[in-house]
């Protein structure tokens, strides 16, 4: 009989939330390069505003490569990079609200972060992420295998 690998809500909830987050982020980054005036030049320019919004792409990018093959395999560098993902979302949604002043989307992805950052310092993620799934050897296989040694 095999061992069926446990995968937890929460994990499959989290991946198809950065999924989502990320796939809604970069089709938002291409409506306001195309129909935005003067965000593609900003986007190009050399400030610290446009350094931001590049991290945030490449940050992006990089999560939607790395969370979602990373829980499936249960390498805790994946939670480790989602960690620093997430609380780099939290501070930018932060910095949006004090900047422009609209709380109310903003404030929501703030509260789910944080939430979702909460998720991944639970003591029974950490025990996902260091578990290692075993195969069960057949008591026959074990003992005929010490016999011949």
């Amino acid at each position: 009989m095999m061992e069926r690998k446990e995968f937890p809500i929460g994990i499959l909830l989290f991946i198809i939330f950065i999924i989502v987050l990320d796939v809604a982020y970069l089709f938002y980054l291409a409506y306001n390069l195309m129909f935005v005036d003067g965000y593609l030049t900003t986007f190009l320019s050399f400030s610290i505003v446009s350094i931001v919004m590049w991290i945030d792409v490449v940050l992006t990018i990089l999560s939607l490569a790395i969370i979602p093959p990373g829980f499936i395999k249960r390498k805790n560098w994946a939670r480790i990079y989602a960690l620093v993902f997430l609380s780099w979302s939290a501070f930018g949604a932060i910095a949006y609200i004090v900047m422009t002043g609209e709380k109310i989307i903003r404030f929501l992805l703030f509260v789910i972060y944080v939430l979702f950052v909460m998720y991944l310092l639970m003591s029974t993620v950490k025990r996902y992420f260091g578990r290692i799934p075993t195969t069960i050897i057949p008591s026959e296989m074990t003992s005929s295998q010490n016999e011949s040694i």
